[in-house]
C-alpha cells in the first residue's frame, strides 16, 4: 500500500513539475515576444481595428484619419506587427465561418459588426497602415520582397497573401518597389502578375524602368496580362517613340478590354501619339461601347499639346478658345469680367481656391458665376506652392497634404453650387489649374490618381502676368499683355485655336493698371477674328459625353 501511495504521490509531483515547466516556458515565450507599441494609451492592434473597410483610400472617415495619424506616430515600430498581419491565414473553420458570414451579411442589423479576427480584415488593415506610413515604411521592403517572391505561398494556395503584400509595397510609394513589381510580373499566379502590372501603373513616372517589361507583356498570351500592361504604359506615359507604336497595334486586339486600355493610354500621351489618329478613328467604330467611348476621348486628347503630364493647349482645328479665370485673394475685376462674358455669350471655367470660396466678400460673385452657366474648377484650397522654382522643381508638399488640400477645394466647390449633386460633381471636376501656374511631373501624377488632369495656360502670351504690380521687377502693363495676345494670334500658324488663355479675377492694390478694364475690348477683338469662347471641358471632351451628362 505504501509503495502504491508513493507511486501516486510521485506521479502527482511529476505532473505538477511538468505543468509548472510548461507555464514557465509559456511565460518565457510571451516575454521574449516584442511588446506591441502603444500610442495615446491604445495598442497598435486597437488603432488598426479603427480602420473602416472602404472602397477607396481617398475617401477616409474622421476615424480613419485618427487611426492613420496614430500609425504614423508609432512609425517603424509598427512594421513587424503589420508584416505578421499581412501573412494572416484563416483556418478551415474560419474560412467556413467567413463563407457563412458573407451569406448573411445583408440580412443582419447594421449594429452587428463584422468580427475583426478574420485574416482578410487583418491583411486589409495592414495595407491601410502601410499607406499611412508611406515612404517611412521603406525598412519593410526587404521583408515584403521575401513574401512576394515566396513560391511556397503560391503552391499552398495562399496567393492572396502575396497580393496583399503587393498592395502594401505600393503603399510605400518608393522607387525601390519597382524591381520587385517587375519580378512579380513572372509569378506563376496570373492574378499576382496582373496586380503587379497595375501597381507599376499606379507608380506612374517612378516606374520608368518597368517600361521594357511592360512592352514585352503586351504580347502575352493572356488578355489578363496584355490589358493591364496597356493600361500601365499609359499611366507611366514615358518613351512615346517606342511605346506608342505597340499600343497602336493593340487597338485591334481580339479582346475588348485590351483594345479599350490601349486607346485610353494613347490619349494620355497627347500630341506624342498624334500618329495614332487613324487607329483611334477606326476604334471609334468598334463594336464595343467601352472601346468607342475611350477612343472618342483619345481622338481629342492626341490633338492636345501636353507638358509634364498637363494639357497646355487644346485641338487646333477649330477657332475655339478656353478662358481660364483664377481667383484667390482678390476679385475687383469680377463684375466687369462677368459682364463682358455675358455680352459676348462666352463661357469660362473659374478656378477658385477654397480661401476665395470661403470669403464672404466674394459670395455674390460666386453665385453669379454659377447662375451665368460658368463652371467652377479646382485651384487648391490654400493656394499651395507645389514645387520649387528653377529647373529642379523639387516637390514641396507631401502627397497627403496635396490630397487633403485638393479634396477640401472640391468640397467647397460643391458646397458653393447648389445645382450640382455631390457625387456627380466628382466626375465634372476634372481639371486642376495649379497655383502660380507651377507644377512638376510628380504633381501631375498625383492629380491623375484622382481622375483629374492639370491644365496650364498655353505659352506665347503674357495673359497670366495681369497680377503683377507696378513695383514688381516682373511687372507687365495691360497694353503689353493685350499686344502679346494680338501678336500671337497673328504669328502662330494656327492662330489662337485651342488656346488656354488665363487671367486673374483681381490683382489687389499693388496694381493700378487693371487688365480687367481691357477684358471686354479683348473679347471684341477675338470675336471679330471669328473665335468662340468655350469652357475647357467643351474643348477637351467629346460632344456625346457632354450630352450623356
Amino acid at each position: 500500500m505504501g509503495e502504491l501511495l508513493l507511486t501516486v504521490s510521485t506521479r502527482r509531483r511529476i505532473i505538477f513539475v511538468i505543468l509548472l515547466a510548461i507555464a514557465i516556458a509559456g511565460v518565457a515565450v510571451y516575454l521574449r515576444q516584442p511588446l506591441e507599441p502603444v500610442y495615446q494609451g491604445r495598442r497598435l492592434s486597437a488603432w488598426l481595428r479603427d480602420f473602416q473597410i472602404r472602397t477607396s483610400k481617398y475617401h477616409e472617415s474622421e476615424q480613419d484619419e485618427k487611426a492613420a495619424e496614430a500609425i504614423r506616430q508609432i512609425g517603424t515600430n509598427a512594421i513587424p506587427f503589420l508584416l505578421k498581419d499581412l501573412q494572416s491565414k484563416d483556418t478551415a473553420f474560419e474560412m467556413k465561418l467567413w463563407e457563412f458570414w458573407n451569406k448573411i451579411y445583408f440580412r443582419i442589423p447594421s449594429y452587428i459588426h463584422v468580427p475583426h479576427n478574420f485574416a482578410w480584415f487583418q491583411r486589409e488593415r495592414a495595407v491601410y497602415a502601410f499607406e499611412a506610413l508611406g515612404q517611412s515604411a521603406e525598412p519593410a521592403i526587404p521583408a515584403l520582397r521575401e513574401i512576394i517572391n515566396s513560391q511556397e505561398l503560391i503552391r499552398s494556395g495562399h496567393s492572396e497573401v502575396v497580393r496583399y503584400s503587393l498592395h502594401a509595397l505600393l503603399g510605400t510609394d518608393s522607387d525601390r518597389a519597382v524591381p520587385i513589381f517587375i519580378n512579380a510580373m513572372t509569378n506563376a499566379d496570373i492574378e499576382v502578375r496582373e496586380l503587379a502590372i497595375r501597381c507599376l501603373g499606379k507608380l506612374r513616372s517612378k516606374a520608368r524602368d518597368a517600361v521594357p517589361a511592360l512592352m514585352q507583356a503586351l504580347d502575352d498570351a493572356s488578355p489578363d496580362v496584355r490589358g493591364p500592361a496597356a493600361y500601365s504604359l499609359g499611366k507611366i506615359t514615358l518613351e512615346p517613340k517606342v511605346v506608342v507604336p505597340l499600343l497602336m497595334k493593340r487597338t485591334s486586339d481580339s479582346d475588348a478590354r485590351v483594345r479599350g486600355n490601349a486607346v485610353q493610354s494613347l490619349g494620355l500621351f497627347g500630341d506624342d501619339a498624334s500618329r495614332a489618329l487613324p487607329f483611334l478613328q477606326n476604334a471609334v467604330k468598334d463594336n464595343d461601347e467601352w472601346v468607342r467611348k475611350h477612343a472618342a476621348e483619345a481622338v481629342i486628347r492626341i490633338q492636345c499639346e501636353t507638358c509634364d503630364g498637363a494639357i497646355i493647349r487644346g485641338p487646333k482645328g477649330d477657332k475655339k478658345i478656353a478662358l481660364l479665370l483664377a481667383g484667390h485673394e482678390f476679385a475687383e475685376g469680377g463684375e466687369t469680367i462677368l459682364t463682358a462674358l455675358a455680352t459676348h455669350k462666352a463661357k469660362a471655367l473659374f478656378f477658385l481656391t477654397g480661401d476665395f470660396l470661403d470669403n464672404p466678400k466674394f459670395t455674390n460673385l460666386v453665385h453669379q458665376i454659377v447662375e451665368d452657366g460658368h463652371d467652377l474648377g479646382v485651384h487648391s484650397d490654400k493656394h499651395l506652392l507645389y514645387c520649387s522654382w528653377g529647373d529642379s522643381k523639387t516637390t514641396l508638399v507631401s502627397r497627403k497634404k496635396f490630397t487633403r488640400d485638393l479634396y477640401e477645394n472640391r468640397y467647397k466647390i460643391w458646397r458653393a453650387d447648389d445645382s450640382i449633386d455631390r457625387w456627380s460633381y466628382r466626375f465634372r471636376s476634372k481639371y486642376l489649374l495649379p497655383p502660380y501656374e507651377h507644377y512638376n511631373r510628380e504633381i501631375a501624377d498625383w492629380t491623375c490618381d484622382h481622375d483629374m488632369t492639370i491644365v496650364n495656360p498655353t505659352a506665347g502670351t503674357l495673359s497670366h502676368a495681369d497680377y503683377t504690380g507696378e513695383a514688381d521687377t516682373n511687372f507687365v502693363s495691360s497694353q503689353a499683355i493685350f499686344d502679346s495676345i494680338v501678336a500671337k494670334e497673328q504669328q502662330d500658324p494656327n492662330g489662337l485655336n485651342g488656346f488656354l488663355l488665363s487671367f486673374h479675377f483681381g490683382a489687389g492694390a499693388s496694381r493700378a493698371d487693371k487688365f480687367h478694364t481691357h477684358f471686354g475690348e479683348l473679347l471684341d477683338y477675338l470675336t471679330g477674328k471669328g473665335y468662340q469662347f468655350v469652357r475647357i471641358d467643351e474643348l477637351l471632351e467629346p460632344k456625346q459625353e457632354k450630352q450623356n451628362e
